[in-house]
């Protein structure tokens, strides 16, 4: 995916994008320039790779690798589910997983893994000794600063509430 503004999107007169005009664009070379400055953004902005420290750690690499496609060389202990493509429904696979990799006495819920997306969250939770005897909250404010009313949002699937 390539970030464009869109005056470079040429559309038809019912406004769709005219898809076959921007691929000859693409590929006689025209959006060169801007593959090159998004890849220099890119590199300037991304996090350095912060290995694993445990096997725990490593289990839950191999499980964001398997889940979002991209190498394991690409993800670090500390990167982000959702940052590294990760949707709504493959936290749900990766719930699944999860539940089946580990043989923990720590329950694992969705709020866990919204509340610290990462292999080395995860991985925390995932050593756990004990049982996880909180009560359990599932509630996840994502955005806990504001001054207009708080936006709750239901999950059909699973029920957990998420808190805008």
């Amino acid at each position: 995916m390539l970030p464009v503004s869109k005056d470079i999107l040429i559309k038809t007169s019912l406004g769709k994008i005219q898809r076959s005009k921007l691929r000859k664009k693409y590929e006689s070379g025209e959006f060169d320039s801007l593959i090159a400055d998004f890849a220099s953004l890119e590199k300037e902005y991304t996090p350095p790779i912060v290995p694993a420290e445990n096997g725990y750690e490593e289990k839950i690499i191999n499980l964001f690798s398997k889940i979002t496609g991209i190498s394991t060389g690409e993800i670090g202990a500390t990167s982000n589910f959702f940052s590294l493509g990760g949707t709504s429904l493959e936290i749900l696979r990766l719930l699944t997983s999860l539940k089946g990799q580990f043989d923990t006495k720590r329950n694992f819920s969705l709020v866990d893994l919204l509340r610290d997306p990462t292999p080395r969250g995860i991985a925390h939770l995932a050593s756990s000794k004990t049982a996880n005897n909180k009560e359990y909250n599932p509630i996840v404010p994502l955005q806990k600063k504001g001054v207009g009313a708080p936006i709750f949002m239901i999950h059909p699937g699973v029920g957990e509430v998420l808190v805008l």
